[in-house]
């Protein structure tokens, strides 16, 4: 039936256990060290108006990142997981609104790309 399908579809051609690893990797416990190296390397970036945000900048700061995190974790380990995220595959999104604003507006989804 429907539920069959809908699990199929996640499972097999969504690959959902992979993409839930490499939320958890990058996310959770595993490397989240490179969300703390983008918001440091960040920092002067967003603490700008938004108005006058760079995006590009962003970007950059992102890929570089995970980069350095990826190349850390490289040296350090001998059972290289192939769950990977490559920077060229991250793009950043701002938000025309605070998440705040989102959740009481219920959850509009203005994003500047």
């Amino acid at each position: 039936g429907a539920s069959e399908t809908l699990l199929r579809v996640l499972v097999e051609e969504c690959d959902l256990v992979g993409t839930l690893r490499l939320m958890k990797r990058y996310f959770l416990l595993d490397q989240g060290d490179f969300f703390l190296n983008f918001l440091d390397a960040a920092e002067d970036e967003l603490s700008r108006d938004p108005a006058k945000l760079r995006q590009f900048r962003v970007q950059h700061l992102l890929q570089v990142s995970v980069q350095i995190t990826e190349n850390h974790n490289d040296a350090s380990k001998d059972d290289i997981s192939p769950l990977r995220i490559s920077p060229a595959d991250l793009t950043c999104r701002f938000a025309t609104e605070s998440l705040v604003d989102q959740l009481t507006n219920g959850g509009t989804h203005d994003v500047i790309t």
